[in-house]
């Protein structure tokens, strides 16, 4: 029986582990690279705090630590319970939330494209950002894996595993799991809910058109239910837990104020404009969207999805348009830059993949013809 899975599955199994290698070296040879970024205690607030949490869980309900991070105990609740050091845990939950996002991405991909064409797409998850593109240097501050596996306190290796559980779960329309994903993504960060979106437009997408209005409206509804529970998890949090004030932590008011904090709550009008105000002068004057989306993606992945066909394009706007609008939009709420858009990495790869397809079934079609010629 295992034999016969290990035949079934070899390709994979080796893929698996040469992958499992990459990410190995990559952990190892980066802060070689770069050194160290920051110590716990000075300037990277968000790693105290997820430390802190760690320490005592129930800090959240204290009022000592400040907004967004209070609302993210999941992951520090994990590496509370592990039984190594906080460093070993946190390096631990990064590394196989990296690792199991990889193996979620191609068994995704499996559900669209053959073996090949989702080998493609783990290829690219592993080269994301490390090819210098458009100026961009070889590790950029925030590449994809530099921000990833080697900021040790991170909460984002999870959220990552979160949204491509979600994609899979959404596309093989596996509705129970997707709502136990979409939970427990927002107890790790509350980004995850912006994968509502392409699960509601999934569901009126593939509607059935042949029953009647109410009937279809009836299904339709039944399946919006599944995503309740990750909302209302999400607002109870807000309820239930007791944010320290920004004012109250030195380092944090310093960093904010000298980044657009300026005496404004995070999440507040003030600050929004204020970071708007700073996004458009990097757009306009250091072409910035330019060289994050270039430098995010690759100039290889950006190419392969223009071969995709009108319609399918219309289909992946349709159904990742908006998802995609918001991923951007997250620069308008943090410090970070292309960090951000490294969430929306899913339908990206998809696009290039289904670029590359298009040319892999143009070329099988091609050579077809002109072995039936030559006969």
């Amino acid at each position: 029986m295992i034999r016969e899975k290990f035949k079934k599955y070899r390709v994979e199994t080796i893929v698996f582990l040469i992958f499992l290698f990459y990410l190995f070296l990559v952990r190892m040879t980066i802060p070689i690279f770069k050194g160290r970024l920051f110590p716990i205690g000075e300037w990277v607030i968000d790693w105290d705090y997820y430390v802190k949490m760690s320490q005592d869980i129930f800090s959240i309900f204290k009022s000592q630590i400040i907004t967004p991070f209070c609302y993210r105990p999941l992951v520090p609740l994990i590496a509370g319970i592990l039984p190594f050091d906080f460093e070993t845990n946190y390096s631990l939950i990064n590394f196989f939330s990296i690792y199991f996002t990889g193996l979620i991405l191609y068994f995704t991909l499996r559900l669209e494209f053959n073996k090949s064409i989702s080998i493609f797409g783990l290829f690219v998850f592993c080269y994301l950002n490390y090819i210098p593109t458009a100026g961009i240097e070889l590790f950029p501050e925030h590449a994809f894996y530099h921000a990833y596996l080697y900021e040790v306190y991170n909460i984002d290796c999870i959220t990552l595993f979160f949204i491509m559980c979600s994609f899979y779960c959404i596309l093989s329309e596996k509705k129970k799991f997707y709502c136990i994903c979409l939970v427990l993504g927002v107890l790790a960060k509350e980004i995850v809910l912006i994968t509502i979106p392409v699960y509601i437009i999934y569901e009126f997408m593939k509607r059935d058109r042949t029953k009647n209005k109410k009937a279809m409206f009836n299904t339709f509804l039944r399946s919006i239910l599944f995503i309740v529970p990750g909302i209302l998890t999400y607002f109870i949090m807000q309820i239930i837990v007791i944010p320290q004030p920004f004012s109250a932590d030195p380092r944090a008011y310093f960093v904010w104020h000298t980044r657009a904090y300026d005496g404004n709550e995070y999440g507040s009008i003030g600050m929004i404009m204020m970071f708007l105000e700073i996004r458009i002068n990097q757009i306009l004057y250091e072409f910035a969207l330019l060289k994050w989306t270039f430098g995010s993606w690759g100039i290889t992945l950006l190419i392969l999805c223009l071969f995709n066909k009108k319609d399918t394009l219309f289909k992946w706007i349709k159904l990742y348009g908006l998802f995609m609008v918001l991923i951007y939009s997250q620069m308008l709420l943090g410090i970070a830059e292309t960090k951000y858009i490294h969430q929306g990495f899913y339908p990206m790869i998809f696009l290039g993949a289904s670029g590359l397809n298009r040319i892999y079934e143009s070329f099988s079609s091609y050579i077809a013809k002109r072995i039936i010629f030559f006969r």
